[in-house]
């Protein structure tokens, strides 16, 4: 079976970190037997923030010149991927009109590949611009359509921009399923949304690479290592990471994996505050892995989280998990068997749940064990595909 997955987000050679998710989920698919297209938009709209108050003109070019060089097509761990280039408008006040902006420059170039790639199913990762061309696509082909609603862009976007609800009117429209990634997100979104035909699948993980080896469980020293994973931005809340370290009462060193733009507000904390405390840039999923196999606790503080991917890649190499009891994380983690949940930005909490962690007598293996049982990209791809059936 021929598939087209449209996304917005998918790594590549310079950016090997982006969308690796969508990346597991194309291969499981292609694992099955099927052939898989990847579509990703591409804004080369420069960031709304170089414009005001004063045109930074040379950051503007710089990523004019960055885009514009980005080739039409290639390949990714064996994914065809093919780059479709669109100027976006102002996403404060037309966020919700994206998927507009990408039929006029992109609409001819996308009826071309479903005509000459003849796919008998197109999935879509993220709300905009992907899942919103559901009408496009429709009139284009009579092919069940999959619609991944990912975390932040359902979770989130109705409190920064407008036209959520006119994407998801057009998703129960068109759309033949919409995807969760977990229970509490179905909950929370359609507390707000009236969404039809919605399932729950929820995401796996990359078995090859994360597991648990006691041989590579290597340490020199006696401090409590964490390592927290992710964005920094006000949404993943590792400003309350950082607070809950004031006065803590363990030896400990904290890695902070990610880039964003809180890092100079982290640092300024970091050396205020004189915590020990490692940041380091989004790193290859090979090299994360060196860095759970060294660490004794995996820390998720986020605000808001649909799933958690890098939680369940941290218990699956053994590593018990404090997290927020929000979301995804809040079906995932079972105190006192693979980690703590605490009180949402409670920076008080958060540091007793990671003393209480310290103290624990984890049973490592079985955390590996029951998190290869309850998830897996293979899984996903085999409910995806029992849809259609």
């Amino acid at each position: 079976m021929n598939i087209i997955f449209m996304t917005h987000s998918f790594p590549s050679e310079v950016h090997p970190v982006d969308g690796i998710f969508n990346q597991q989920r194309i291969q499981a698919l292609m694992k099955q037997g099927h052939r898989v297209k990847c579509l990703l938009f591409v804004s080369v709209t420069p960031k709304f923030k170089h414009f005001f108050p004063v045109p930074m003109i040379g950051r503007i070019y710089t990523h004019l010149e960055e885009r514009l060089k980005l080739t039409n097509e290639y390949h990714y761990n064996e994914v065809h991927v093919i780059r479709l280039k669109r100027i976006s408008p102002p996403y404060k006040m037309f966020w919700g009109d994206d998927h507009r902006f990408v039929k006029f420059f992109n609409g001819r170039k996308i009826r071309e590949l479903i005509f000459e790639f003849a796919p008998a199913l197109i999935i879509s990762s993220g709300m905009n611009p992907g899942s919103a061309l559901a009408k496009m696509v429709k009139k284009i082909v009579d092919v069940p359509f999959f619609a991944i609603l990912e975390g932040s862009d359902a979770l989130l976007t109705y409190k920064q921009y407008r036209g959520v609800d006119k994407i998801i009117a057009m998703l129960n429209r068109y759309a033949d399923k919409v995807i969760f990634v977990s229970e509490s997100m179905k909950r929370d979104v359609t507390k707000r949304f009236r969404v039809n035909n919605s399932v729950v699948i929820k995401n796996g993980y990359d078995k090859s690479l994360f597991a648990y080896h006691p041989d590579q469980k290597t340490r020199n020293d006696s401090l409590y290592r964490i390592v927290s994973v992710g964005n920094f931005n006000y949404v993943k809340g590792h400003d309350i990471l950082l607070k809950s370290l004031f006065g803590i009462g363990i030896p400990y060193k904290l890695t902070l994996i990610g880039d964003g733009g809180k890092e100079k507000e982290y640092r300024e904390i970091i050396r205020a505050n004189k915590l020990n405390v490692e940041l380091i840039p989004n790193l290859p999923q090979k090299e994360l892995r060196k860095h759970l196999d060294a660490c004794d606790l995996f820390c998720m503080p986020s605000r808001s989280e649909s799933f958690g991917i890098t939680a369940v890649e941290a218990m699956a190499c053994g590593v018990p998990v404090v997290a927020s009891n929000i979301g995804g994380l809040a079906e995932n983690i079972i105190d006192g068997f693979n980690g703590y949940l605490f009180k949402t930005e409670s920076v008080e909490a958060l540091r007793s749940a990671t003393e209480k962690a310290r103290s624990t007598d984890w049973s490592k293996e079985d955390i590996a064990k029951w998190t290869a049982e309850h998830f897996s990209w293979d899984k996903w791809a085999t409910e995806v595909l029992q849809m259609i059936l």
